[in-house]
Order: C-alpha cells, then sequence, then structure tokens
C-alpha cells in the first residue's frame, strides 16, 4: 500500500483521525413473493467513504474545506478488498465545523462523508 490512504482532487488527505469505507447496495423492485422469497433488482454497490479529522488550525480547514466543498470532484481512495486504489467522482454531504479556540484559530474535530455519485464495487 502506498503512504497514503485518499486522495481528493489529487491532493492527499492528511490529519485524517478516522478513515471507513461504508458499502451501500443499492435495490429497485424489492419485495418478496408470497412463498415469502426475496425479489430484487441490484443497481450495484455505491460506496461512502467516511473521513474524521484531528483538530485543525485556519491554514488546515481552509485547505480541507477546498477540496470538499466543490459539488463534485475526484477520489483517489484505498479499496481493502482489492488491495488496490479505486477512483471516482464524490460528492460531500453535510458536515458541521465548530471551532475550538478562537483567538488561536484552533478548530475542532470533525467527520464528512464522501458519496460516489456511480456504483463502484
Amino acid at each position: 500500500m502506498a503512504s497514503y490512504l485518499i486522495k481528493i482532487n489529487s491532493t492527499t488527505v492528511s490529519k485524517l483521525s478516522k478513515y471507513e469505507v461504508e458499502y451501500n447496495r443499492l435495490s429497485a423492485d424489492a419485495g418478496r413473493s408470497m412463498q415469502g422469497d426475496l425479489r430484487k433488482t441490484d443497481l450495484g454497490v455505491y460506496p461512502k467513504i467516511t473521513l474524521g479529522f484531528t483538530y485543525t488550525t485556519q491554514a488546515e480547514i481552509t485547505a480541507i474545506m477546498a477540496l470538499i466543498n466543490l459539488s463534485q470532484f475526484s477520489v483517489e481512495w484505498w479499496h481493502a478488498q482489492s488491495a488496490t486504489y479505486k477512483t471516482g467522482t464524490f460528492y460531500s454531504s453535510n458536515f458541521k465545523v465548530g471551532i475550538f479556540k478562537k483567538v488561536e484559530q484552533v478548530y475542532k474535530d470533525f467527520e464528512v462523508n464522501l458519496i460516489s455519485y456511480s456504483k463502484m464495487v
């Protein structure tokens, strides 16, 4: 494995306190038959990557927010099953940024979810 877990728009993301990949399996037309058997159409697996950041300075949070506040961005992320990197187009969900020490401009730790536009797995 390389020395990073994730890149956003070719920028290595650091100061991570959390890196989790959730594999969301989306289906359509799901239901049970009269015999109780499940019938569904699998649409694919859409990854959601949760990133946690430790306390950040003003410069660090500015750089992070410049990456994740875009309507879409390229993500290169470590995929455990294949032991390789995968690349796809993602967007970020809502997230909160709180200030910890105003005078020193230190921000609290926070989390953000990156959600894939397309099925990937």
